[in-house]
């Protein structure tokens, strides 16, 4: 698993890096951004976290049948799918599937998070799926309310394995997710602010981990890996 701290493309608004940056509503850039991310909360807010269940996630599948045809046969379904790219390197036994949502929750899990927010004589709680975009209120280092669009979108590639021996296919599937969160700060008139990203990496095999200081467990639902060997079938 990696982390990166990037803009996405075509993000208008300013970026805030680890040493911080020129926002009219003062924030400490790096803290706000894991808190907005995660499920830390700044002083004024409080927040809790519960991790995904585990998932059995099924990536492989021997096929009685000889690689051509399983190779073939993949290919057609694939391409006749919503898949943003798929890519074939017959010469290593590889197809590349590129994908996208804007729906991160519908294909990999990062637990829940629990949000309070008590300010401007007003008590509000947000619960969310943390893989997932929502809208929420939480307070500055110096107590200064304000809103967080928390935008979240995931895309992806998965490394299709076909192989063959003794008359049979075998087809495994690692699929390669890049997280991204952006963060949009405004005043409560609506005023935008500024913003800021975070993007995370992992895999069917290598989950993202909780590291007991706010970043989330997440893991694939496997849905991605079953559809592509529902294609092999």
């Amino acid at each position: 698993m990696t982390m990166d701290r990037t803009p996405p493309s075509g993000y208008v608004f300013p970026i805030v890096d680890a040493e911080g940056g020129s926002l009219s509503i003062r924030i400490a850039a790096a803290a706000m951004l894991v808190a907005g991310v995660l499920w830390w909360a700044p002083a004024g807010a409080e927040a809790s976290y519960e991790e995904p269940a585990p998932y059995e996630v099924e990536n492989k599948i021997v096929i009685e049948q000889a690689r051509s045809v399983v190779w073939d046969r993949l290919i057609r379904n694939l391409r006749s799918d919503t898949f943003r790219e798929v890519k074939e390197n017959d010469g290593y036994d590889i197809i590349e599937v590129k994908f996208e949502s804007t729906d991160p929750g519908n294909l990999i899990d990062c637990g829940r998070t629990k949000r309070s927010f008590a300010g401007d004589n007003s008590q509000r709680h947000f619960e969310y799926a943390t893989a997932d975009s929502t809208n929420y209120l939480t307070q500055g280092s110096k107590g200064d309310s304000y809103n967080v669009a928390r935008l979240s979108s995931l895309d992806g590639r998965a490394v299709v394995t076909v192989k063959e021996a003794q008359q049979r296919t075998t087809v495994t599937v690692r699929v390669l997710f890049s997280w991204r969160i952006f963060l949009e700060y405004s005043d409560l008139d609506g005023r935008v602010s500024g913003g800021n990203g975070i993007i995370f990496h992992f895999t069917t095999d290598d989950p993202l981990a909780n590291d007991g200081a706010g970043t989330p467990a997440c893991v694939s639902r496997g849905l991605i890996e079953n559809r592509i060997l529902y294609h092999a079938r």
